[in-house]
């Protein structure tokens, strides 16, 4: 297993533990993904009251896939206090 699939793999195990919602797609060109992502950036930006979930967007290379990961940010806020 490549170096770039453990960490996928990581990930995935974690944030499922945790209640995240993980999507791994195989793709030959993550840019349209990642504009996707960034136009959603765009219109929540400014929106009011505090954000609820930190998105993850991650393009492994050398497995040519993308990890999209929804993480609540009360799972943020446990990791962080250890």
């Amino acid at each position: 297993m490549t170096p770039g699939r453990r960490l996928s793999v990581l990930l995935a195990t974690v944030l499922l533990g945790a209640g995240c919602l993980v999507e791994v797609e195989k793709t030959s060109d993550p840019g349209p993904a990642f504009a996707e992502a960034r136009r959603e950036a765009a219109r929540l930006q400014g929106r009011p009251g505090p954000p609820e979930t930190l998105e993850l967007l991650v393009y492994d290379r050398a497995d040519g896939e993308i990890v999209r990961a929804s993480v609540p940010l009360w799972a943020v806020d446990k990791v962080e206090d250890g």
